[in-house]
Order: structure tokens, then sequence, then C-alpha cells
């Protein structure tokens, strides 16, 4: 989302035996532009979110004082954030070079778009700017309790609490059947 159109692109093979080669790829890229969101924060809001992950990751030492949680709300939406991005990343590191799905992504069903990706957030609490996020999701929601299908075949890496994700399932799409160590 923030790299130059400048930037070269470069497809990389290698056989079995081990040998590779690497080729430019011929592309024309053009800037996209991304949404820009004013999102606006209150007590509220922090008294809803900030408790719950709060309780659930008790390392990062944050209060739910009502004076507090604002600044609570500050580290989970910057540190707990780039922590939680961290885990995915690491999970996406042991990833195996093999494709699980071959078929079309199954979409989720009357669902609603709520956030796109790479969205210029700023958080704005009492009229004043207090963070700024870029959103690297695509956010789908339906109504609560709606079963959820895989939109493609994988295997779960992950299947816990994970931070602002809240409790998180994270399929690997390119992995052998194998489970993660």
């Amino acid at each position: 989302h923030d790299q130059s159109a400048t930037t070269p692109i470069d497809v990389y093979a290698r056989d079995a035996a081990g040998n590779q080669a690497v080729q430019a790829l011929d592309h024309m890229p053009f800037a996209k532009q991304f949404a820009k969101s004013r999102i606006p924060i209150d007590d509220a809001f922090l008294q809803k979110v900030v408790p719950p992950i709060v309780q659930n990751t008790p390392g990062l030492g944050l209060s739910t004082a009502p004076d507090a949680l604002l600044a609570s709300f500050l580290t989970i939406n910057g540190d707990l954030r780039r922590q939680n991005a961290e885990t995915i990343a690491s999970l996406a590191e042991k990833s195996a070079a093999q494709m699980l799905g071959t078929e079309a992504f199954k979409p989720l069903g009357n669902a609603a778009v709520e956030a796109r990706f790479a969205d210029a957030r700023t958080y704005v609490y009492q009229g004043k700017d207090v963070d700024q996020q870029t959103h690297l999701g695509f956010d789908l929601a339906v109504t609560a309790h709606v079963p959820i299908a895989a939109a493609q075949r994988g295997v779960v890496v992950h299947a816990a609490y994970l931070g602002i994700y809240g409790n998180c399932v994270i399929l690997d799409q390119d992995r052998k059947s194998t489970r993660l160590n």
C-alpha cells in the first residue's frame, strides 16, 4: 500500500533440483488512492473496547481506570497492534510454498464491508487528533452467530485470542497438512 509505483517487480522460480531463475516482470503500475477516515472515539467507546482487551492481555500492564482509558487505548492501538502484526508475520514465515487452495475464494454471504485495506485512519477524541494508524485488513460484517465457512481450503495455524482481533482464527492456505510446533 505504501510502496512506490516505480518499485521493480521480479519473478523467482526454483525447480526441485534447486536451479533458480529470476526475471523482471514487465508491468505498468498506477497510483491508488486509499481511503482516509476520521474516527471519533468517546468515553462510551473506550469503556466498551478497552476493558476486554486489557483483561485478555495482562502483560501490557494497562489500566481500565476511567482517567486511563484513552492512554490504554493508544497503547493497544499502537503497541499491541504492532505485536499482533509480528505474531501474524511469524506465522506467515512458517508457511510452506505449496498452495492448498485451487478453487475460487468463497465470499462471506450477506456481508457488509466495514473497513477497506490501507485506510489511513485518524482517531479523534474530544475534538483532537490522538492517533493515526493504517488499517491493513478488509473487514466484513454479518449478523451475530452466523456460521462462517473458510474461504478456501487450509490449515488452522492459530485459534485463540489475538489482541486487537479478539478471538481469532488464522488459516494458512499455502501449508501442507502439517501442524505447527
